[in-house]
């Protein structure tokens, strides 16, 4: 499988403060061998999961269960046996630039930017 360069960004609400964070960054797909460690480090219900559940598939939860009950006994007896299914892909996300955001009733917005070039961090105000 060829990794293609992409751009991907997150953005997502800090629940504590209410504030929104967004992350941008470059992303790589990994090689399927970095993918299989990562994997193999997954408990055992992620496992039966990247077996059985193939995303936004219908299903009948009954069959479900059933091959979730036999994937279950499967690994119970022989630890070894839910290797990686060809489907399993996985990206790992470098942050290269966020920023926080906050603003609260009459108070002047505040965001702060970071930025990491050649593994070193900077940060500075910018305009909200």
């Amino acid at each position: 499988m060829e990794a293609k360069d992409q751009k991907s960004g997150l953005a997502f609400i800090d629940l504590k403060s209410n504030d929104p964070v967004n992350l941008y960054e470059d992303w790589h797909q990994e090689a399927m061998k970095y993918m299989k460690e990562v994997y193999e480090l997954e408990p055992l219900q992620c496992k039966i999961r990247a077996h059985l559940c193939h995303q936004d598939a219908k299903v009948d939860w009954t069959e479900m269960k059933e091959r979730h009950d036999e994937l279950l006994r499967q690994a119970e007896s022989d630890p070894e046996s839910l290797v990686m299914p060809e489907h399993f892909v996985g990206y790992k996300l470098i942050p290269t630039w966020f920023d926080f955001y906050f603003s609260k009733d009459n108070f002047i917005a505040d965001r702060m930017e970071f930025t990491n070039v050649d593994g070193v961090w900077t940060n500075m105000r910018i305009a909200a």
